[in-house]
């Protein structure tokens, strides 16, 4: 007589496998997405520290100039960012507001002077070497706001510098300052 020996074989069964894959799947998923958006999130915090930066260097650099009469940014050309010398606006009548447009790269070295259609629209996608935009707008103290020094001669400079420069201004990213600079 012929026995049969059953040969038993050790391993998972098909919906062992698929339950362990399905766990395995819900786990890691999840790392793997907030990884990707971490990295997204570095990068803008990136861009944002630069927009703020550079509307302090911003500050920095605007001077009024007795001699032009006129709101000038004046540098050092050699330090990352800076013009060597932009002559940007007169400084406006009473109850008035001037405004200058300048585009940045993304080191946030000066590029070129920006047309104010062009500062609220956005730039061409094609032109990839301005990044940042720059707004600046000087109003003059009888432009509705008050001071405690009753200075005709002092005027609000408000700094935007918004990212990416291809959209338009209402999307952008934007760090704002505003500051008084006296044009004596």
């Amino acid at each position: 007589m012929r026995t049969t020996e059953k040969q038993c074989i050790a391993g998972f069964s098909l919906t062992e496998v698929t339950i362990s894959v399905g766990i395995v799947a819900a786990v890691v998923l999840p790392l793997i997405a907030m990884l990707a958006g971490s990295s997204g999130t570095a990068v803008q915090s990136k861009d944002r520290f630069a927009a703020t930066h550079l509307t302090r260097s911003i500050e920095g650099q605007f001077r009024y100039s007795q001699k032009k009469d006129a709101f000038v940014l004046e540098g050092d050309s050699t330090q990352q960012g800076m013009v060597n010398h932009l002559t940007l606006l007169n400084p406006p009548g009473p109850g008035g507001s001037s405004h200058a447009y300048l585009g940045y790269d993304r080191s946030a070295r000066f590029v070129r002077e920006i047309e104010e259609e062009e500062f609220e629209a956005g730039l061409d996608p094609s032109e990839k070497e301005v990044f940042y935009l720059a707004g600046i707008e000087i109003a003059s103290s009888s432009d509705g706001f008050s001071t405690s020094l009753d200075a005709p001669s002092l005027y609000r400079v408000t700094i935007s510098v918004g990212q990416p420069a291809f959209t338009a201004q209402k999307n952008r990213t934007v760090a704002t300052l505003t500051t008084l600079v006296s044009a004596q």
